[in-house]
């Protein structure tokens, strides 16, 4: 996530980003709110903050490609099927009404 907000008792319950499951992971926002949901016993809430950031990860279709691939392979534990499936549906949702503009 690219604005992660917690609890300063929830983030120092489980170690933060100290913690090596955190700090050795290549999707450490996911670890972190997994630690923040499991081991502190914390929420975890998603807000629409787009009237308060504007964020762009990639500028080229190659970069996307890449950083999707990587992130979303290693957030459903390297699934394959999972995946494949979040990805039909990530394309339903988001590509296609995109391409009948």
């Amino acid at each position: 996530g690219h604005i992660m907000i917690f609890k300063r008792s929830s983030y120092e319950a489980f170690g933060g980003h100290s913690v090596k499951g955190v700090r050795d992971h290549v999707v450490e926002d996911v670890m972190l709110g997994y630690f923040v949901k499991c081991a502190a016993k914390g929420t975890v809430r998603f807000y629409d903050f787009t009237s308060v950031a504007e964020i762009q990860m990639y500028n080229t279709t190659k970069e996307l490609f890449e950083g999707y691939t990587k992130n979303i392979f290693l957030a459903f534990d390297q699934s394959i099927l999972s995946v494949i499936a979040v990805s039909i549906l990530n394309i339903l949702a988001f590509g296609l009404p995109v391409t009948s503009l």
